[in-house]
């Protein structure tokens, strides 16, 4: 657990790519490892990398045996937002409130962004 630790004060702190290195990794020798896919996908959103971070955070989605996390389908949401699929970003993060055990406070205020960015039309 010492190299995920590592990786994640990496990325927080903001080094993203020696975040990115660890996490490599973690992942050749976990890759199915829902938290850790998640975690990844994230880092990859923040590199303003959303392909790669859909990809990662929808596998995380179909390997999570503890149901869908919030902070997860929120991540993916804000991941198509980037890539201006508003209409799929509005369905992951609608669900991130809606059908997730526990909602986070982050996938509230990135569900209730949707709603001032786009007041003139309707949400999904």
């Amino acid at each position: 657990m010492e190299l995920f630790e590592q990786a994640t004060t990496l990325h927080v702190e903001g080094k993203f790519e020696e975040a990115e290195l660890i996490y490599d990794q973690l992942l050749s020798q976990n890759h199915d490892n829902a938290g850790l896919l998640g975690t990844v996908g994230t880092l990859y959103l923040a590199m303003g990398k959303p392909g790669l971070a859909i990809v990662l955070l929808e596998h995380a989605l179909e390997k999570s045996k503890n149901g869908r996390a919030s902070d997860v389908l929120s991540n993916l949401g804000l991941a198509y937002k980037q890539c201006g699929l508003r209409d799929k970003s509005a369905k992951y993060m609608k669900e991130a409130i809606s059908d997730s055990l526990d909602p986070s406070p982050e996938a509230m205020t990135n569900y209730g962004a949707l709603f001032i960015e786009h007041e003139d039309r309707a949400i999904g």
